[in-house]
């Protein structure tokens, strides 16, 4: 319990938030723990309460959605580490649909060094599974997610061998922005051939708007059903 450290979660799962402190606490002592999703204000307006922990060597960013500023990411003497759904090859925004539109065999999650810049840190630790039983995104991101907590086991089991974990992998490219993706989701009905039901099947998702049409200045939305 030698090491002190910040949680951050999403308030999206109380049970992933409660995992992520059973096995975050086996080994260290979490000073503060942080909840957001999207719509959280962000980490700037909590700076003083976050800066109020001291001697802080590692923040677990788990799920948690909210950019880490800067000066969040040099708070700790050793190490941001964040854990989420993701395979290497597909860093940012989109990580489940882009995977499943180019029929992968295998998914993931991934968990690795904190940089500014988003999904650019070395990877220290990574697991994965079986995608051809999910198609679409949501039912891929939700078995992600189970892997996450064994994913942090695993990260934990390296910083009590190494305090800073070697890297083993990096990404394969530049994170995808939320601008990049959207614009992805166009369906753009001048290319013949373009897989128009798999795009739709990687895009449509119950809580998020789906594949578009653009025709003029009009944007129609693909809406998903339940039928």
């Amino acid at each position: 319990m030698g090491k002190n450290v910040l949680l951050f979660t999403s308030k999206d799962s109380d049970t992933l938030h409660d995992e992520a402190i059973r096995i975050i606490s086996s080994e260290f002592k979490i000073q503060k723990v942080f909840r957001t999703n999207r719509d959280s204000p962000n980490l700037d307006s909590i700076r003083f309460e976050i800066e109020a922990q001291s001697e802080i060597q590692y923040i677990f960013n788990f799920l948690s959605p909210k950019i880490f500023p800067k000066w969040l990411l040099n708070l700790p003497n050793i190490a941001c580490i964040n854990i989420h759904p993701g395979s290497f090859e597909y860093p940012g925004v989109g990580s489940a649909s882009f995977s499943l539109y180019d029929q992968k065999s295998e998914y993931g999650v991934t968990a690795h060094y904190m940089q500014k810049s988003i999904d650019s840190g070395g990877i220290i630790a990574e697991r994965f599974f079986d995608q051809k039983p999910y198609h679409d995104c949501q039912s891929l991101f939700e078995r992600a997610l189970e892997e996450c907590p064994k994913l942090l086991e695993d990260v934990v089991g390296l910083l009590k061998l190494n305090p800073k974990p070697k890297i083993v992998n990096n990404w394969a490219k530049a994170a995808v922005t939320r601008e990049e993706f959207e614009s992805w989701m166009i369906l753009d009905q001048l290319q013949s051939n373009l897989d128009w039901d798999g795009k739709i099947k990687a895009l449509v998702h119950p809580k998020f708007s789906g594949p578009r049409i653009k025709i003029g200045e009009h944007t129609f939305v693909y809406e998903h059903s339940n039928n």
